[in-house]
């Protein structure tokens, strides 16, 4: 069993339910603590809609703060969730926000990341 995102009628991501359920999970915590919504819309238990506007933004917010820091340990807790996320929005056909020079191995791991997220 697993996991269902889509955005509009392409699935972009199925990963299995633990995994499915932690980014679900991170997401709306994340969401919480930036005062957006996760842009997440649950159709069942385990399949959700990326509403592309609200995900995009919240994705847009948490790569500004994850530039402007330096503080290891946040940036470690952001880097999973952001990469995962910024796959999600490639398969979406979404543009991305613009990588700093200072976060070009961000950028370089997203094909490892996309290989690995099943569709």
């Amino acid at each position: 069993m697993s996991y269902i995102f889509d955005m509009g009628d392409e699935t972009v991501w199925s990963p299995s339910l633990r995994t499915g359920r932690l980014y679900v999970g991170l997401t709306n915590c994340i969401a919480d603590l930036e005062g957006r919504p996760s842009g997440l819309v649950a159709n069942a238990e385990d399949m959700y809609a990326l509403d592309p506007d609200e995900f995009r933004s919240l994705v847009d917010a948490v790569y500004a703060n994850f530039s402007s820091t330096d503080h290891h340990v946040y940036r470690g807790q952001l880097r999973g969730w952001l990469l995962t996320s910024l796959v999600l929005l490639q398969r979406a056909h979404l543009d991305l926000p613009m990588v700093k020079a200072a976060d070009e191995d961000l950028q370089q791991d997203l094909a490892a990341y996309a290989k690995s997220m099943p569709t």
